[in-house]
């Protein structure tokens, strides 16, 4: 018996106490780190849309510079930009964007994007509202084309 004390007492290592500290310490950092890198990746697919918007002004610009009559009075939609081949893909759009998202032409030849709201999704949240011309379209944040937790403000440039 005095053997197995001896033996108990130069054991070293954690008590249950220490390694349930320990785990409940590290579940708090995961928890922390989980939010922290889906915030993350949200944005990341915000700036995707933004830089889709960007491409599709440039590809309007190219439309109305390879049609004959470019881009009509009344405007064309994402979807025509599509058939002429201006556009490959437009599966970063919803089905409501190849009609909802349009183009027109002002006097001066500026080119503007509207985008109807729910016609373009980052993740789970839908673009709202908002109009950006071909001079804006450098500038154009991720504020702008989706709301922010917690405001309510409509309305693009």
């Amino acid at each position: 018996m005095k053997k197995m004390k001896r033996i108990m007492k130069d054991e070293e290592g954690l008590t249950l106490v220490e390694l349930l500290a320990v785990v409940v310490i590290m579940a708090i950092i995961a928890g922390i780190a989980a939010v922290s890198i889906s915030k993350v990746i949200q944005r990341t697919r915000e700036d995707a849309q933004v830089s889709n918007v960007q491409q599709m002004l440039a590809s309007a610009n190219l439309y109305d510079i390879q049609e004959e009559k470019g881009i009509p009075k009344e405007g064309i939609a994402l979807n025509k930009l599509k058939e002429s081949g201006n556009i490959k893909s437009t599966s970063f759009a919803e089905e409501t964007g190849l009609t909802g998202i349009t183009f027109t032409k002002n006097e001066e030849g500026v080119i503007t994007i509207h985008l109807a709201a729910k016609t373009l999704k980052a993740g789970k949240e839908d673009n709202k509202q908002a109009d950006f011309s071909e001079e804006d379209s450098a500038s154009i944040k991720r504020e702008d084309l989706f709301e922010k937790k917690g405001t309510s403000t409509e309305g693009g440039k």
